[in-house]
Order: C-alpha cells, then sequence, then structure tokens
C-alpha cells in the first residue's frame, strides 16, 4: 500500500505508463478514484467509456490486456462508486501527529525494536482518514516502513508481544489479520508531542530521534552514528558518502572534457 497514494496515482496517469508492480484492475480503480470528482454526476456507462478511453492512453501488452476482458470489472467498479459503495479516497498525508500519551505509551516498551515497530503502526493508522486506529498495511509493508527486517516467524511473535503488553489489538477475518492502535485525542493535558512529515524510513526516524550520537543518512534514511561533531556535519553513511563522491566525480570529469573540447 502506499501512503501518498494521491501523488502516486497522479504520476502513473500523466506519464501514461503502468508500473509493474500495479494489476490492470488496480490500475482501471485508480483511473476511476482519481477522476471522480469530474464524473461524479455521470451516469455508468458515460463513466465507463472514460474509464477505456484513459486505458487506451497507456500502452499495455494486448497479449493480456483487451477491454472486452474488463468490460464487467469497470462497469461494477463504476457502479459501486457512483453509489459510495466504495471509498474514492486516495491518501495524501502531508503531516500526522502523534500526542504525548501515545509517545508515553511507544516509550513504555521494554526494546527500542517495539518501540519503534509501534511508533510506525500509529504513524501509518494516522495516514488514513477515519481509520479509528486501523493499521490498514499488510505485515510486510509494516516491516518495512518500521525498518526492521526479520523472517515472517518473528516478525508475528513481535506483533504478538505488542498484543500481550496491551500496546494493540487483533481482528481476525476470515480474509486477513487486523492491527488497532488506541488513539489519545489531543487535548490541553495531552498535546501534540511528535509531527512525522516524510513517510520513509519511519522506524529509523523514530531511533534517530531517541538515541544521542545516531542519525539517519540523507541519501538512503540508514541509521548512522555520528563519529565526530568537528567540521563539518556528517550527511551520509559511508556506502551512499562513496556513491556520491564517485558521481560527483564524473560530472567534474565530464565537465573538463567538455571545456577542453571548446578549447
Amino acid at each position: 500500500m502506499i501512503i501518498d497514494e494521491y501523488h502516486y496515482v497522479k504520476e502513473i496517469i500523466e506519464s501514461k505508463q503502468k508500473p509493474k508492480e500495479v494489476s490492470i484492475k488496480k490500475l482501471i480503480t485508480y483511473i476511476i478514484k482519481y477522476y471522480y470528482s469530474e464524473h461524479k454526476y455521470n451516469n455508468i456507462n458515460d463513466y465507463k467509456r472514460f474509464v477505456f478511453n484513459k486505458l487506451s492512453e497507456f500502452n499495455l501488452d494486448s497479449g493480456y490486456y483487451r477491454e472486452s476482458l474488463y468490460d464487467h470489472f469497470v462497469g461494477v467498479m463504476c457502479k459501486k462508486i457512483l453509489k459510495n459503495q466504495i471509498n474514492v479516497e486516495l491518501a495524501n498525508p502531508i503531516e500526522v501527529y502523534l500526542t504525548k500519551n501515545e509517545m508515553n505509551i511507544i516509550r513504555s516498551l521494554p526494546s527500542e525494536r517495539e518501540q519503534k515497530l509501534l511508533f510506525t503502526m500509529y504513524v501509518l493508522a494516522k495516514t488514513r482518514n477515519n481509520s479509528k486506529g486501523w493499521v490498514n498495511y499488510s505485515l510486510k509493508e509494516i516491516f518495512q516502513y518500521a525498518n526492521i527486517n526479520v523472517k515472517r516467524s518473528e516478525k508475528i511473535l513481535m506483533i504478538n508481544d505488542l498484543k500481550a503488553l496491551g500496546a494493540i489489538t487483533t481482528s481476525m477475518s476470515y480474509k486477513r489479520t487486523g492491527f488497532k492502535v488506541e488513539y489519545k485525542e489531543e487535548t490541553d493535558n495531552n498535546p501534540r508531542e511528535y509531527i512525522i512529515k516524510d513517510f520513509k524510513n519511519i522506524g529509523n526516524q523514530y531511533i534517530a530521534s531517541i538515541r544521542n550520537g545516531w542519525k539517519m543518512c540523507e541519501y538512503c534514511g540508514r541509521l548512522i552514528k555520528i563519529k565526530s561533531t568537528e567540521g563539518r556535519p556528517q550527511k551520509y553513511c559511508n556506502k551512499c558518502a562513496e556513491k556520491i563522491k564517485k558521481e560527483q566525480d564524473n560530472i567534474l570529469y565530464r565537465k573538463r572534457k567538455n571545456s577542453e573540447k571548446t578549447n
């Protein structure tokens, strides 16, 4: 699931290129949602025709895409969205905040790894309007955003630990397992404490905020230990610093070559 869904879809539609990870049905859903405000008073057939016209702008492989194969699906989706049976919102969070009491719950957990997992779950829940605390992301996505790289069996153990500690609740359905965090509404006695505007490497952002002498690489988001406070502040991890140095050297080399040609 994409956190900044609106700009992700906007980029797809403007480029007229379907990413490999996006199925035809997902692309159709994106188009229908993106243009909903312009067509919400249209009839279903007009909306269907508009969607297929938009699909024709994409260079889709005729080996697996033909309009006839998706006629029923497009009709059903248009009908459901026009009847408000499907949420048309494309998430576009600018920032989310955690309150003092929510941060206290996070800090009460026994390990940093558990803390950054719960912090990430709070942030992910709050990127969706009206989520009511439900984290509508897959287990894999949650741990990716939390910057925790462990096997699935350990992911499940960590989730069970959070549940046993009372930090989250879960709801089992025949389709998927849901995870819910408990919101602590903002009040005079419970003000905003943490505001997050960048939704990449959420877990590392938390750790960088609580560990003295640590920060995030400004290029890849990896956590790095600051070796010295003297001189120019460290911006990048060693790997990214080397990569950036090579790129800069290549640019200087090409400039020198072009200058020699013109002289």
